[in-house]
């Protein structure tokens, strides 16, 4: 199926409440809504992704899904689309026992036959409106761990500027930058984490807590409060001990360092492995685009001066396998 197409229609069902039903093959799609004791399912069978399933299949798994929710005492009603381009073969091949359409993948046009139901429940127009591009960008609103992580750090920046200045070295040791000698020597080991909610300077908050609120958000939606908070913490810790074995490792026991970064590559990591279990997407979100975005923000720290890159490594390599973890149980 035309990607640009396939993109269209999943955001369609996604920002009008429906939620991806896991499946292990990437020709079938599923969604559900819940009303009440009410399950209204949507289920489609991409033709043009994979031929050689039989329009058949897309029914039996339908059955298989209406059996399942209608034991567990909901009102089940269902629907299956057969995306392709080759129309007779879908004419001849759905069933008549289930509601049926045929979205014709080439043109984008929604085949209805006069037995079938006009429109079932506002499908027929979301899909049209996918189709022409007409749907709005689901606006995803803040969630409160992700966003009380965020105040925290403005917060104790505006501390820093208080006391002394944000870019002041003896200043933000004295409010807990790690610095790696020292840290080191005398063990200080509540530094690991008052230096990841310290910043040197306004550019470096404001560019953290851009992608913290951008891309936090679909972390703890997925994950749930407790587990994102844990996982933030534990890439902010961890990369911040990579950071200091390796400067050890290096030599440079001189170094101040501070930051959201470590944590914030742990969120990124997290949602990059999410992504890819969820079929390379989390809302509007991509695998590509987040791989574009890390590789981008490697290419800047290595060639910038200043910028702790193992941490960022550290932080990036923690919240993907912690996030793999976290998830095992849990399903989009």
């Amino acid at each position: 199926m035309n990607q640009l197409l396939a993109q269209r229609i999943l955001n369609a069902f996604i920002y009008d409440g429906y939620k991806p039903i896991k499946t292990n093959i990437p020709a079938f799609s599923y969604f559900k809504k819940e009303e009440n004791e009410k399950i209204i399912l949507v289920c489609m069978l991409d033709d043009t992704l994979d031929n050689r399933i039989l329009p058949e299949f897309l029914y039996y798994g339908m059955e298989q899904l209406v059996s399942d929710y209608s034991l567990k005492g909901y009102e089940v009603h269902s629907l299956g689309i057969y995306i392709t381009n080759e129309i007779e073969k879908g004419k001849q091949s759905v069933s008549s026992k289930w509601n049926r359409w045929i979205l014709e993948e080439r043109t984008g046009n929604l085949i209805i036959y006069e037995d079938q139901p006009s429109d079932f429940f506002q499908v027929s127009q979301l899909i049209t409106k996918a189709v022409q591009g007409k749907m709005p960008r689901k606006h995803i609103p803040l969630t409160p761990v992700n966003t009380i992580l965020v105040i925290i750090n403005i917060l104790y920046f505006i501390v820093s500027e208080w006391c002394g200045g944000s870019e002041n070295s003896r200043v933000m040791y004295q409010l807990g930058a790690l610095q790696i000698g020292s840290f080191l020597e005398q063990k200080e080991w509540w530094r690991l984490i008052t230096s990841g909610f310290l910043h040197f300077g306004f550019s470096h908050l404001i560019n953290n807590m851009i992608v913290l609120l951008g891309l936090g958000i679909y972390v703890e939606n997925i994950l749930g409060k407790g587990k994102y908070l844990f996982l933030y913490m534990t890439s902010l810790m961890g990369a911040n001990v990579i950071s200091v074995l390796w400067y050890q490792k290096i030599g440079e026991l001189y170094v101040l360092s501070a930051g959201a970064s470590g944590a914030i590559f742990g969120v990124v990591g997290a949602l990059l492995y999410l992504a890819i279990k969820h079929k390379g997407r989390i809302e509007t979100v991509t695998s590509r685009q987040l791989i574009y975005m890390i590789l981008f923000t490697m290419f800047y720290g290595i060639t910038s001066v200043g910028v702790n890159n193992s941490a960022h490594i550290g932080g990036l390599v923690i919240g993907f396998f912690l996030c793999i973890a976290l998830s095992k149980k849990h399903s989009l």
